[in-house]
Parts: structure tokens; C-alpha cells; sequence
């Protein structure tokens, strides 16, 4: 059946159609009450080096394995901890050790008196030594001290060595700051994930709550309470009130300007409902639904209204009801399926990358864009059918109506104008593009959970208290190839052999060992870095270490061998996922654009069309991405957009822009250039017929444009950084192709390109 008969069949059976996607919406909202699950705010990939280190971890500490989270205990009034509120503290800790799915409990006091009374312990140590050794025979036998051996005397030399080391390293390492008024409590829960269930950190929280700290103020990391986006807030639907305030001048009548609204809106509660009810079946990524709703909203009001200004163009030129639905759905509405076609393809081809969560985003943008291409050519047609006479608006005149949907003879630019158009653009382009030469990315951490959350209370507080370096600890594994000597000396002395060899790595803060594996092969260490977990240096660092693997270590009980260094954490765990990303990003880019010459290649017959297109579209991402680095790392209009935090560039992001803003920029390319082949088939020269496709297509495309800028542009208000930066990267993408690109750069192309631009069609003999 084609798009023309189901367009008929709707518009003349309008109940039957609203009835049934009245149902669709009920059942797709029942399975999503019924079935839906917990999202995850985790990103993971499997097979990362962080993740064999982790596998790692669990077979060979069992008891130092599973995911670490940080309390943050702070005096109301920055004045030292009293023993009151130390007890208290403690207290409060030891019944974490009751929750199930709580492996470990740190109390922030016990373990740095740990460590105190070991740097004290080495410093007596020392004095006592020195002190002996000043001491005669004659002497220490009066003292009752037995004579000692040079090897005695050397290996006790030696192990106070070790001390020393260990303690040196473990010199920054600490869990109460120096000014005594800020305290970190530690918690292992048995299980390995980035992202806990929501019950177990709850349950922790509360624990806490319910101990009533007086005078104390009490802040979770990331692992314990982060934060999940808001789906819809103020700002988002100042958004679609914009969108509906275009649609309002644009058909001058509030029941056509509300009917691309309605479809939108019931193509989003099918789409989103129906995908979030597998929430409980797949791992899905909290950006995944509002990923959804952005697509949703956007694209489910552009393509409503591209059905509904092509046929009140037609229904006000006289054509019968029906027929002017049919021959709308004909037109605009195979557009739409086409169209949406494409940007199902590009969203579908984020599976290619092999990164499951970018897969599921993928798949489940597709479905949002799939339902409101079904709603576009169902819906649409039997409001049209049910409104009738009233889709054109009281009182309004033929004469407001744009009635140059079917390509009309325009004056084309002057070449002059043209080469100004392709100067001036490319310069723009260039100009927007400059920041993107110093793009970083990376995944985000606390310091990007919104201001005023506990989360990122505790990721400022830590860094103001302790380190930047505190936020972003590292496990380190130490491999042996043989076993350390069962006695605590031998470990002593592989401990700070190893340690002092990590403390000579740039930009390490702190080594402390913490396990060794039962068979005595590997040691554990924390490693702190001096910077936080999106610092340049820690990246370095986490390659560094890697790199140097494996090194040989001599310790003072023997030769350690030729030792291999591995790096686990959730800070390395980001690293790797970044990575991983960056790497995919060519592939897929290669695959997005290749499809794109494809496509184009054959619906429009030429060459240089698909060539000139895809660079504009390349060209328009390259600029989003300088846009973005100007805001979110450099800061310009950071007060405006309300940004706590500047930052690397989300990993994810130029993946999902690569496949959305490709998606959309053929959308109007193919409305665009559809216009200009028509002119060309009807006998017009190239030329003119790259002014009366731009003509044609400008109002819409304009529109269209606007409403999906305005949309995108709501939920960079978000309370989210990543929605921030997400919401900004769609509405400027979207901006710049459809108003820089495809409205004034490829006109001009094209008309500078003339006759060889449609090549190898034929053209008419006018050109």
C-alpha cells in the first residue's frame, strides 16, 4: 500500500486512526509501568584493559574486589572534628557493615591513626637505630642488649629503609585533612559494577541519615548518589512552546499549528514508553530516553508539518479534502518516510561501532524516529481529514498561504553573489572550527553532576579538603614472577621496592599498598595522581604506567624480577571507555558518509551533488564541535548556559552527533536539491533551477529548522552537563547545516558547478 492510499484511508477514516494510536499509547505506557528497570548512568565496554585488570582483581583478591564509593564528612562550621563527632562517626560506619552487598567499612579516623602510627613508628624506629649504633659493646652488653651481627645490623638497616619508603609514599595519602574538619569514609560493596543498584546505595544513605550527625554535613560520591537527568524540566518546554509559537506564525491558526504538536507528542509517549519498557531487559543508559525524547519531539513536529504545509497549499489552491491528504501524502509524506529512513539507518549503524550502550542509544533514537515517521503519515492525515475546512484558519486569504510548493521560475543568483556566498560561509565555517583543533574528550565525573547535588558537593569538597587527585584513584596490581617469601619482612620490602618505584612516575600523589594475593604473586597498591580524572596528566600517567610494564624492581630482600604493572579504577575505567570511543569514531564516520554518497547518488543521479553535500555535512560537524569546545572547555557564555564546570568534551557525544545531524542534514538536503530536480526535469536551466529549488524548499526548511533548533535548545538548560552538551550540540549542529550549509553554501556550489553538478543525468537542453 502507498503512502498516498494510507494518507486517503486515514483523513477519510480519522476516528478509526486516533482510537487505534489512543490504544498504542495506553498498552506502550502499561509495559512501561510494568516492566520498565533501572537505567544506568555507567557507561562500560567490554574488553578494556580497566575490565581484564578488574576480572583480574576478582580472582585474585577476593577480598579487596568490588566497587569503592566515598563519604564525605565535613564540620558545619570548618572547625576540627570533635571526639564526639569522631565516635559518632564511627558509629555510624560500623553499621554500614550490616547492609547486604556491603563487603568493606573504612572509618576515615581508624585508618589514618593507621597511618600515623606507622610514620611514627618508623621515625622511632630510626632514632632507636642511630642511637644504638653510637652505642659501644661494652655498652649494650651493660644495657642488656645482645650483640648484633654487620648482616643483623644491615638487614635492620634495610627493613627501617623499607618503612621509610612506604611511608614517604603514603605521605599524601589521607583520609582526614590537615585542618581536621573534613573526613573520608570509605565503602566496598561486594558487587563489581560502575553503576550500584539504587536499593543498596539507598540503603546506605539512609544508614547515614538515620544516625543523625550532629554538626556534621554528609556528602556521597558518584558510585553512592548519582544524580539522574531530569527527563523534562522548565526549560524543555519553554522549548516546545517556542515550537509552537513558529508553527503559530507560520499557519496562522492555533488548530494547525497545534496539530504537529499532538503528533509529536503522542509519537514521543509511544516511542519512549515502549523503548523504556525493556529498561529492565537491556542495560540502558540514562541519556538513552531523553536521547529518545530530543529525537522524538523534534523530528515528529518537522515531519507533522511538512504534511500539513503541503496540503493546505494544495486544499487553498481548491484541490478536494481528501485528495489534497493523498496527494500531500504522495509528496511530502514519502519525503518523510525516506527521510526518516535515513536517520533510522545512521542511528541503527551506531550497532557497527561494537559499543553496546551506544547500540541501545542508537537503536532506541531509531524507534523514536520510526513511530513519529508512523504517526506523520497515519495521525496526521486523519487530524487533516477531521479538521477539514478549519486546517486553513479563519478568514485567512490564499494570498498568505505559500503556494510555491511545485517549483516556479526564479531568478538565479549572479555568479558574483555566489562566490561572496561560498567566501563567506567557509570563512564562517573556518572561524567556528578554530576551537575544535583543541577538543578533549572524556567521560564525565562529579565535578559534572548538577550544582547543589551531594555528588558534586563531595567531588569540590575532596578536592578542596584533600586533592583534585583524590577524586581519581587508581588500582595498581603489581604481577611478581614468583611469590614473595611467606614472611612479613619479605613483604615488607616487595612493598616498598615497589612503591618507591612507582613514586619516581610523574604525576603520582600517593602509593599505598592494600592486598596481597593469597598465592603471594600480586600486591595491590591505591595510586593517587596529583590531578583529577580528566586531567591531561592523569591520563598520561595511566598510559605510562602501563607502558613502563613490565619493570625490573630490586628490593632490599632480593631481586624482585622483571615486574608487570596493571591499572584498574573507575578513573582508568574512563580512560579506557574515551578511548575506545575515539577509536570507533573514524569507522563510523567513513560508514555515515559513505552511505550518504550512496543514497544521494542514486535518488538524485549525480556525483558531485553527493560529494558537495557530505563535505557541508562534515563541515557543519567540525564547526558544531569548535562551538562546543569554545563553551564547555574554554567557558565563553559559561554564566549564560549556566556551567558550573568546564571540561572535556563528553566521549559519546561526536559519535551520536555523526549519526543525528546526518540523519537531519539529509533531510534538508533531500528537500532541498528534490526541488531543484524537479525545475530541472520540468526544463529549466541548472541554474534556475537552483534558485526555484531553493525557493521552494526555504520557507519550510527555514521553518522546520527553527522548530527543531528551538526544541534542542531547551535542554541545554538542563541541570546535566552531558544533557547540556547534548542539547547544544543538536541545536547549533542543526543551525549551522540547515541556515550556513544548505541554504547558502550548496545553492552557491551548485550554482557555480552548473550543468556538471547533475552529471551523469541528463539535463535539459536550456543549460
Amino acid at each position: 500500500m502507498s503512502v498516498s492510499s494510507v494518507s486517503r484511508y486515514c483523513s477519510l477514516k480519522p476516528w478509526h486512526v486516533i482510537v487505534s494510536w489512543l490504544v498504542i499509547l495506553g498498552v506502550a505506557v502499561a509495559c512501561f509501568a510494568g516492566f520498565h528497570g533501572q537505567t544506568t548512568n555507567a557507561i562500560e565496554i567490554p574488553g578494556t584493559p580497566t575490565t581484564q585488570v578488574s576480572d583480574e582483581l576478582i580472582a585474585h583478591f577476593p577480598d579487596a574486589s568490588g566497587t569503592w564509593g566515598t563519604i564525605v564528612f565535613t564540620t558545619d562550621n570548618g572547625a576540627p572534628f570533635t571526639t564526639d563527632q569522631n565516635h559518632s562517626i564511627a558509629a555510624a560506619m560500623k553499621k554500614l557493615e550490616d547492609i547486604d552487598g556491603v563487603a568493606q567499612v573504612v572509618d576515615p579516623f581508624t585508618a589514618q591513626a593507621t597511618l600515623d602510627a606507622a610514620s611514627t613508628e618508623v621515625a622511632e624506629g630510626k632514632q632507636t637505630f642511630e642511637q644504638l649504633a653510637q652505642l659501644t659493646p661494652q655498652q649494650r652488653a651493660a644495657m642488656g642488649i645482645p650483640p648484633m651481627t654487620p648482616e643483623q645490623i644491615a638487614a635492620a638497616k634495610a627493613s627501617l629503609d623499607d618503612g621509610q619508603q612506604l611511608v614517604d609514599a603514603a605521605e599524601h595519602a589521607s583520609t582526614v585533612s590537615a585542618d581536621q574538619n573534613a573526613a573520608l569514609g570509605m565503602v566496598r560493596f561486594s558487587e563489581q559494577s560502575l553503576d550500584l543498584p539504587e536499593g543498596l546505595r539507598n540503603q546506605v544513605m539512609d544508614t547515614i541519615s538515620d544516625a543523625h550527625l550532629s554538626g556534621i554535613e554528609v556528602n556521597y560520591s558518584t558510585e553512592i548518589a548519582r544524580a539522574v537527568p531530569q527527563l523534562m524540566g522548565v526549560s524543555e518546554v519553554i522549548g516546545l512552546v517556542v515550537a509552537g509559537l513558529i508553527l503559530l506564525v507560520m499557519f496562522a491558526s492555533f488548530l494547525t499549528a497545534g496539530l504537529p504538536l499532538v503528533a509529536a507528542l503522542t509519537g514521543v509517549g509511544v516511542g519512549i514508553s515502549g523503548a523504556m519498557a525493556f529498561s529492565s531487559l537491556v542495560e540502558m543508559n540514562t541519556i538513552t530516553p531523553i536521547l529518545g525524547l530530543m529525537l522524538g519531539l523534534a523530528v515528529g513536529i518537522d515531519y507533522s508539518l511538512f504534511i500539513v504545509n503541503r496540503h493546505r497549499t494544495m486544499y487553498a489552491d481548491g484541490m478536494e479534502l481528501h485528495d489534497s491528504i493523498a496527494k500531500a501524502g504522495a509528496t511530502s509524506g514519502r519525503a518523510v518516510v525516506f527521510a526518516g529512513s535515513t536517520v533510522m539507518i545512521a542511528l541503527l549503524a551506531l550497532n557497527l561501532t561494537g559499543i553496546p550502550f551506544l547500540g541501545i542509544m542508537g537503536s532506541v533514537g531509531a524507534a523514536s524516529i520510526l513511530t513519529a515517521v508512523l504517526v506523520a503519515i497515519t495521525l496526521t492525515p486523519a487530524l487533516l481529514g477531521l479538521l477539514g475546512s478549519k486546517v486553513l484558519g479563519k478568514n485567512i486569504r490564499k494570498a498568505h498561504l505559500d503556494t510555491s510548493e511545485n517549483p516556479t521560475m526564479s531568478h538565479p543568483m549572479s555568479t558574483r553573489r555566489a562566490v561572496l556566498s561560498v567566501v563567506a560561509s567557509l570563512g564562517a565555517l573556518a572561524l567556528l572550527a578554530i576551537p575544535a583543533t583543541d577538543v578533549r574528550l572524556g567521560l564525565p565525573d562529579g565535578s559534572y553532576e548538577p550544582e547543589g547535588s551531594t555528588a558534586n558537593i563531595a567531588y569540590q569538597q575532596i578536592s578542596r579538603h584533600f586533592s583534585d587527585g583524590d577524586n581519581a584513584p587508581l588500582m595498581l596490581i603489581a604481577h611478581l614472577p614468583q611469590a614473595v617469601d611467606d614472611n612479613e619482612l619479605a613483604t615488607y620490602s616487595a612493598q616498598a621496592a615497589i612503591a618507591h618505584q612507582l613514586m619516581d612516575t610523574p604525576d603520582i600523589r600517593a602509593v599505598v599498598p592494600v592486598a596481597l594475593s593469597p598465592d603471594r604473586t600480586r600486591i595491590a597498591f591505591k595510586v593517587t595522581p596529583k590531578e583529577g580524572p580528566n586531567a591531561q596528566s592523569t591520563i598520561d600517567l595511566v598510559h605510562r604506567l602501563r607502558d613502563q610494564s613490565p619493570v625490573s624492581i630490586t628490593a632490599s630482600s632480593g631481586d624482585l624480577g622483571r615486574v608487570d604493572l596493571a591499572v584498574a579504577g573507575n578513573t582508568s575505567a574512563s580512560i579506557d571507555v574515551s578511548e575506545k570511543l575515539a577509536d570507533s569514531l573514524p569507522v563510523y564516520l567513513a560508514v555515515v558518509v559513505g552511505l550518504s554518497l550512496i543514497i544521494m547518488g542514486i535518488v538524485f543521479r549525480s556525483l558531485l551533488i553527493p560529494v558537495i553535500a557530505s563535505a557541508g555535512f562534515i563541515a557543519s560537524l567540525v564547526a558544531t564541535l569548535g562551538v562546543l569546545v569554545a563553551v564547555f572547555q574554554w567557558g565563553w557564555g559559561a554564566d549564560l548556559f549556566q556551567l558550573t564546570t568546564l571540561g572535556p568534551i563528553p566521549s559519546f557525544l561526536p559519535t551520536v552527533m555523526i549519526g543525528i545531524l546526518f540523519g537531519l542534514a539529509m533531510d534538508y538536503q533531500l528537500f532541498l536539491t528534490t526541488g531543484m530536480r524537479e525545475a530541472l526535469d520540468e526544463g529549466q536551466s541548472p541554474y534556475q533551477a537552483v534558485a526555484s529549488g531553493r525557493t521552494t524548499a526555504a520557507r519550510v526548511v527555514i521553518a522546520a529548522a527553527a522548530i527543531m533548533v528551538s526544541v534542542f535548545a531547551g535542554f541545554i538548560f538542563n541541570d546535566s552537563a552531558t544533557i547540556k552538551a547534548l542539547g547544544m550540540a543538536l541545536a547549533v549542529g542543526i543551525a549551522i547545516d540547515a541556515y550556513l550549509i544548505r541554504l547558502i553554501l550548496i545553492p552557491a556550489l551548485l550554482h557555480l558547478t552548473g550543468k556538471a553538478a547533475w552529471w551523469p543525468s541528463k539535463t535539459t537542453k536550456n543549460a
